[in-house]
């Protein structure tokens, strides 16, 4: 069987940009965590744990070091609790992702401040 590479593989760089900034925080002092597996790639997270990057589930996993927030970007609500609890954070998302999520923000505001009648909200 053959197998043909395409031109251009490999990550996207939003990704590539993610796990570059979770090998310098493996570098750095102190803990670093992931929330979550910061890319769909189970070798690549098994090798920033071997660097001392482990992953976590939620931001009450961790009392102390840096999570960096995987590539995709998460909810408000994440910030405002590492933020309360002290942790340092580490923005790893696409600008992509970034935009979405702030898209979503705002239709959940325009929801809150017009709604539509005759639906229930979504929660």
């Amino acid at each position: 069987m053959e197998i043909i590479l395409a031109e251009n593989h490999g990550f996207c760089y939003g990704v590539k940009r993610a796990v570059e900034m979770a090998n310098e925080a493996a570098e750095g002092k102190g803990k670093s965590y992931t929330l979550g597996p910061i890319i769909h790639n189970p070798q690549v997270v098994g090798r920033l744990e071997s660097k001392g990057v482990s992953p976590i589930q939620e931001v009450a996993d961790i009392d102390e070091g840096t999570m960096i927030i995987r590539s995709h970007g998460v909810g408000p609500a994440i910030y405002e609790e590492a933020e309360e609890k002290g942790i340092t954070y580490c923005r790893c998302y696409m600008s992509s992702c970034k935009k979405s999520t702030t898209r979503c923000e705002v239709c959940h505001r325009r929801w809150d401040d017009f709604g539509d009648f005759g639906r229930k909200k979504p929660s």
